[in-house]
């Protein structure tokens, strides 16, 4: 990787924000350039951003638009741009509704840092 990657963090828990924000914090591939508390307000920043996104993190399950929907949206707007998604959920229906809606990867909030890593090196 040659270029550092914009990060986007979309969760309604400001507590999962401020971790992965930590977790990548001085990271010299990608950097935490926005954050929102719903899918609505990410959706919002990335159509408008004056800077673009490389990859959304965001989690499955918020008040108003869902992480699928957004993750529909975002591919809609923007094809390059890759979603992880972050979930406490293992169900099965959950992960197929996330690749349904064409994230580029799906794993679970008990993950710690070098997971995370190695899941958005791989995206």
């Amino acid at each position: 990787m040659d270029k550092v990657l914009n990060v986007l963090l979309v969760d309604d828990h400001k507590i999962v924000i401020d971790g992965i924000k930590s977790m990548l914090h001085g990271n010299k591939y990608f950097k935490v350039t926005g954050f929102a508390l719903n899918g609505a307000e990410a959706l919002s920043m990335i159509q408008t951003a004056e800077t673009s996104f490389d990859i959304v993190i965001t989690d499955i399950f918020m008040p108003g638009m869902s992480g699928t929907d957004l993750c529909h949206a975002i591919k809609q707007f923007n094809s390059q741009i890759k979603v992880l998604v972050l979930s406490m959920h293992n169900h099965v229906e959950y992960v197929k509704a996330a690749i349904d809606a064409d994230a580029d990867g799906y794993m679970l909030k008990t993950i710690g840092q070098s997971e995370l890593l190695q899941a958005l090196q791989a995206i």
